[in-house]
């Protein structure tokens, strides 16, 4: 509620926003809390649905979760929106081995 709230006052704060649920959703999986880091990675999609990283640590978070088809279709989204992403292009190599 507090994002939309400060969307509404500034829409241009919706790309630091993304990018603070973003570093929130790094914490979450680095200390275990998938589903926060999932949640975390949505809500930054929903703020700004072109941001690929977001997809990559949305895909990340699956892939520590073990859940590698969903892992695999999040970084398949970050290319098709970044065709020379190198870091969905890393993990995908990973998910292939």
């Amino acid at each position: 509620q507090a994002f939309a709230n400060a969307i509404s006052v500034n829409p241009a704060s919706s790309e630091w926003l993304g990018d603070a649920l973003n570093t929130a959703g790094e914490y979450y999986r680095d200390n275990g809390m998938y589903r926060e880091s999932l949640r975390a990675y949505q809500d930054a999609m929903e703020l700004s649905p072109q941001k690929v990283n977001y997809y990559n640590g949305l895909g990340a978070t699956y892939w520590y979760m073990g859940e590698k088809e969903m892992a695999v279709a999040a970084w398949e989204k970050s290319l098709s929106l970044k065709s020379d992403d190198n870091a969905a292009r890393g993990w995908l190599l990973l998910a292939d081995r």
